[in-house]
C-alpha cells in the first residue's frame, strides 16, 4: 500500500502536537511550582513565562489565566504527593 505524503502528515502531526503540548505543560507547571515554593502564590505570569522559557501568550493560550495556571500547578503537585504517598506505603498521608 502506498501512502501519500498528505496521509502521513495528517496521521503524524496530531501525535507530535500532543507530545509537544504535554512536554510544554510539564515544563510550565514545574516552573510554576518552583516559583510558588520560592516566593509564594504572588508570582506573575511574566516570571512564570521567563522561568519556563516560554512567552506570556503561550501561558494564556494553554491555561487561560493566572488563576487557572496556579490551580493546575497546585493540583499537579497534590497529585504527585498523593501518588508518592500511596506508592511508598503511606496511605494514611493521603
Amino acid at each position: 500500500m502506498v501512502m501519500s505524503s498528505e496521509n502521513v502528515e495528517s496521521t503524524e502531526l496530531p501525535r507530535f502536537q500532543d507530545e509537544t503540548t504535554a512536554l510544554l505543560r510539564r515544563r510550565v507547571l514545574g516552573a510554576t511550582r518552583r516559583l510558588i515554593a520560592e516566593r509564594g502564590l504572588d508570582v506573575s505570569m511574566e516570571e512564570i513565562a521567563e522561568s519556563a522559557d516560554v512567552g506570556r501568550r503561550t501561558l494564556f493560550r494553554h491555561f487561560g489565566n493566572r488563576d487557572d495556571l496556579i490551580a493546575a500547578a497546585v493540583s499537579s503537585a497534590l497529585d504527585t504527593s498523593t501518588t508518592c504517598a500511596y506508592l511508598c506505603g503511606h496511605p494514611d498521608m493521603i
